[in-house]
């Protein structure tokens, strides 16, 4: 009996000082997240007149000023 109860003590006294030691470990610091920084030149281009059944032909000019790459996966005039 005295053998089944140390063993129990014991059994008892590394289940409750693994809960607590997971209980006192730091939790990790967050790392911050990197996002894109999206910026167009001109917002707005004037192509002049255009005749009718004329295409035209403007370009934007975008700048990633943020550390990680930028996907545009579509694009619409307004």
């Amino acid at each position: 009996m005295l053998g089944r109860t140390l063993r129990s003590v014991a059994l008892a006294a590394v289940v409750g000082t693994a809960g607590w030691a997971v209980a006192q470990e730091p939790s990790p610091v967050p790392e911050t997240v990197a996002t894109p920084t999206l910026r167009v030149e001109k917002t707005e281009l004037e192509l002049g007149m255009i005749q009718a059944g004329r295409d035209a032909v403007g370009t934007f000019v975008f700048h990633n000023d943020g550390q990680v790459p930028v996907k545009i996966l579509s694009a619409k005039p307004s």
